[in-house]
């Protein structure tokens, strides 16, 4: 990632192995980043081992379009189920949770990397050696820790950065086409470049409807384009109009034939129990009114009173907090180039026309981007995951040649190998590894019920068993996950109350059988919260309950509930902090 004189087969040997790690390596990181990239992934929808779909895409909220999950979920296990002759609800949950994140990995090189790489290329006006090598803009875009979990991760914010590349991809392409020479069977802004806009715009605002605010940037640059050009070349402005509204509404049409469909579907289900036939669409409309999911979820969203319940953040929390989590050095520097900060040599030489165009564009989807979501009170990273590419665009233009290309590289280095050990190894492992396990290992301990508590929404779908016979389901029906998330001390003992029900007779001498048991599976770090009574034996504040420890799950980290560490414990070492543990719940007997 030399911008300088470093030769083609460094660049191309550092990008193969970011690559690797991206493709082979990532996709199988027990890292839980954010529970939509189970939840609005499709992965819980479709392939959960309960009855209760995400609200999101249950009718009465119709928040979620079903293309995203269509895309990024069915589809990439249809086509493996296909290849290896497989039911599709016989998969285990590895195979569900593993084969989407290839997919998606793939695709973000296909449409995320190949496209900076042309427009890159194409703004270039010198070829020398250099540039037979990996671009820069390549480089930075290729070792960002956003680019190697989340776009191989089936978010809806992944299938919108797709969206947005590809769309300010074709427009800087066409628009750029204008300064080379006259190639009259190439016309300019013709007929299938408009239908593909449209489409691209119409997947886009369905996918998530803050798709507008990146886009809308780029399609300024390309109406201003279009109307001051004055090349022969080119198809007059409202006859391109026309293809684009045109293919736009067809495309929308198709989704919000597919969504009403799907969702009148889900109610018919619902009046008996929750099932879905992944390969059949053929439920009539009935009484369903049509389903329009953006302005759904932009109606949701405009109400505070709604965002609460996701929780309430500064309006300055993307400009000065989520975007240094997602891109840290970066960001800085794309922050001096809004103030045109030179971080070049003292020459720092104009840059060529189309190198300015794509720069312009590239920091003004940022601004109009960043300030939209910003006027909103909810704020979470990966918002600003589209941002990506502009981001390595500027941070290509400005550090070719710098002189703080040293310090910026080191930065850059340790930024990206901390985020991606914390968001890849660390966060919310555990749950992955234990709901892995309540499928394989432990499963001869069903039934039972598994209470979680104080961690992210345990995805169900990863319990699925490997099956040999490939046309049964592999959920073990014994077993059932609670989530009780943040809940309070009250709340875990009413629940133990409800679900065991230990009565005075159950409890009034040993000879009388032990109740039903339960597994209750909680951070370390939180232990000393219920009882500072060592880690192989909780007591649950002497209550009427036996609580043993039965195995733990690890690495694992809980950056929303962290109290301080108690490091003169004699009993346990600092990794033993960061363990999810599992104990056996039972009624206690009594002497």
């Amino acid at each position: 990632m030399m911008p300088k004189s470093s030769s083609p087969l460094l660049s191309w040997t550092v990008y193969t192995i970011l690559l690797i790690v991206r493709v082979i390596i990532a996709p199988f990181l027990p890292g839980y980043i954010h529970p939509d990239e189970f939840f609005q992934g499709g992965q819980e929808l479709w392939f959960g081992c309960d009855s209760t779909p995400p609200w999101e895409f249950q009718p009465q909220h119709a928040l979620r379009s079903v293309l995203p999950p269509i895309a990024m979920t069915w589809m990439p296990l249809r086509l493996y189920s296909w290849i290896f002759r497989r039911s599709l609800m016989s998969l285990s949950g590895q195979e569900v949770l593993v084969i989407p994140r290839m997919a998606c990995a793939v695709a973000s090189i296909l449409l995320v990397d190949v496209t900076i790489w042309k427009v890159t290329r194409q703004c270039e006006t010198m070829h020398s050696e250099r540039n037979r090598g990996v671009p820069l803009s390549v480089l930075l875009l290729a070792s960002a820790w956003p680019s190697i979990l989340m776009l191989s991760r089936p978010f809806s914010n992944t299938m919108e950065t797709f969206c947005v590349v590809a769309l300010f991809g074709i427009v800087i392409h066409e628009c750029l086409q204008l300064d080379t020479p006259k190639q009259p069977s190439s016309p300019l802004f013709d007929t299938v470049f408009a239908i593909r806009v449209g489409i691209i715009c119409a997947l886009g605002i369905f996918t998530r409807f803050t798709f507008a605010f990146f886009v809308a940037p780029i399609l300024l640059f390309l109406l201003y384009t279009m109307v001051h050009q004055r090349s022969h070349r080119s198809r007059p402005l409202l006859y391109s109009l026309l293809w684009m509204f045109l293919s736009f509404a067809a495309t929308s049409s198709l989704i919000i034939i597919m969504d009403t469909k799907y969702y009148q579907g889900m109610l018919d289900q619902q009046k008996e129990s929750w099932t879905l036939d992944l390969a059949s669409f053929k439920v009539p409309f009935s009484s369903l009114e049509v389903v329009l999911t953006p302005l759904n979820a932009l109606h949701y969203n405009s109400q505070i009173s709604n965002l609460k319940d996701h929780g309430l953040h500064p309006r300055w929390t993307h400009a000065l907090v989520n975007m240094f989590v997602l891109y840290g050095p970066l960001t800085l520097v794309a922050y001096f180039s809004f103030f045109e900060i030179p971080l070049n040599t003292s020459t720092f030489p104009k840059q060529p026309p189309k190198e300015s165009t794509l720069k312009l564009v590239s920091q003004t989807t940022i601004v109009f981007g960043l300030a939209a979501l910003s006027a909103a009170p909810h704020q979470e990273p990966r918002f600003l995951l589209p941002m990506v590419t502009c981001l390595a665009i500027v941070g290509n233009s400005l550090l070719k040649g710098a002189r703080v290309w040293r310090y910026f590289l080191l930065l850059w280095i340790i930024f990206n190998v901390a985020l991606l050990t914390l968001y890849g190894l660390l966060h919310q492992a555990g749950v992955v590894y234990s709901t892995l396990a309540i499928g394989s290992s432990m499963a001869s301990r069903t039934p039972s019920l598994w209470i979680y508590w104080r961690t992210y929404m345990p995805p169900t779908f990863l319990t699925r068993r490997s099956h040999q016979s490939f046309d049964e389901t592999v959920c073990n029906k014994g077993n059932r996950i609670l989530d009780l998330k943040g809940s309070s001390m009250q709340t875990l003992l009413q629940i133990l109350e409800s679900e065991l029900q230990c009565d005075a007779s159950a409890m009034s001498d040993l000879n009388t059988p032990i109740a039903s048991s339960l597994q209750m599976v909680i951070p370390h770090l939180i232990e000393k919260d219920l009882v500072p009574a060592g880690w192989q034996q909780l007591d649950l504040l002497g209550s009427a309950y036996d609580c043993s420890f039965v195995t733990d799950f690890g690495p694992h980290l809980t950056t929303e509930d962290f109290p301080s560490i108690d490091m003169t414990s004699s009993n346990r070492s600092l990794s033993g902090y960061f363990r999810l543990g599992v104990y056996e719940v039972s009624c206690k007997r009594k002497k």
